[in-house]
């Protein structure tokens, strides 16, 4: 979908149903597309989805830029670019449950509601989040986290009021996030 559609909402929503909705989980950048698409549709059109967008980010992630696929439309579930202080300013918001200079721009207890665990996850997805997972035993079991397709990270430590952004590039996917993780732990102590 992501390197050979034009459309990536419109590939996704025509994609045939393999499995009974809710029998099994799968992460799916194409779900998110889809939510993305249904609020295009919402708001009318791709110019006020961008105005919705840029009015709750700008101040937070001013660099944040969401690039449109092929058909003009704003992807949801990757192409997403900022510096890597705004992606730590993004995990600072979520951090502060969505609360930006004193304002609140998400509704009370929606980062929460992220980081429950989706059935079938094996609880190591959220809502759009990542949880701690295998590879990652030295997080504490608060933590969450946004996960780039090429090892780009930002992980959110509510019980050690932290954010760590780490935006290399792992083709290899050989990180070593828990060594990293746990070393940045133990210098805060």
């Amino acid at each position: 979908m992501l390197h050979e559609r034009p459309d990536f909402a419109d590939f996704a929503l025509r994609s045939l149903v393999i499995e009974e909705p809710g029998t099994v989980w799968n992460y799916s950048s194409g779900t998110t597309n889809i939510v993305m698409e249904y609020l295009r549709q919402e708001l009318g059109g791709n110019d006020q989805l961008y105005i919705l967008i840029d009015s709750i980010f700008a101040p937070i992630a001013p660099s944040l830029l969401i690039e449109p696929d092929q058909s003009g439309r704003p992807v949801g579930s990757s192409y997403g670019w900022a510096t890597a202080r705004d992606w730590a300013r993004l995990g600072q918001f979520m951090l502060q449950d969505g609360v930006w200079d004193g304002r609140r721009i998400l509704p009370a207890g929606w980062i929460d509601f992220m980081r429950q665990p989706a059935t079938g996850s094996d609880g190591v997805y959220g809502g759009h989040l990542w949880l701690p997972g295998p590879d990652t035993p030295s997080l504490p079991a608060d933590a969450y986290m946004m996960r780039g397709f090429q090892d780009q990270r930002v992980f959110v430590i509510p019980s050690r009021n932290m954010v760590i952004a780490r935006l290399g590039h792992g083709e290899d996917k050989v990180t070593d996030f828990d060594g990293l993780v746990s070393r940045i732990l133990a210098a805060s102590e």
